[in-house]
């Protein structure tokens, strides 16, 4: 997984808007990969070790910014999923898993 575009609430502890990757289906601090994403700067792609990668998008909907641009490849089927999720509200929350790509 990686990120083609991030512009989120910059804070130094990510602490009001963020994008947050576990390894895994479960959201458990164990399974957090890296730190907690926000600013402008996207971090290096990611690799999951369990084939699945639960990503929450949090905000406090305080202060907007337009998002983030994230894909998804799969080596099994080099699938390619690309969206772009704008600051809402909510949190929302994506599993991609190799199964269901």
């Amino acid at each position: 997984m990686g990120f083609t575009y991030l512009d989120i609430e910059p804070d130094d502890y990510c602490s009001y808007d963020y994008v947050a990757i576990y390894d895994g289906d479960v959201e458990d601090d164990r399974h957090l990969v890296g730190n907690r994403v926000c600013g402008t700067v996207p971090p290096d792609p990611i690799s999951s070790a369990s084939g699945s990668l639960l990503v929450r998008f949090v905000t406090d909907g305080s202060v907007r910014h337009p998002g983030f641009r994230a894909y998804f490849l799969s080596k099994e089927c080099m699938s390619y999923f690309s969206n772009t999720f704008l600051t809402l509200h909510k949190s929302l929350v994506f599993l991609f898993n190799k199964d269901l790509v």
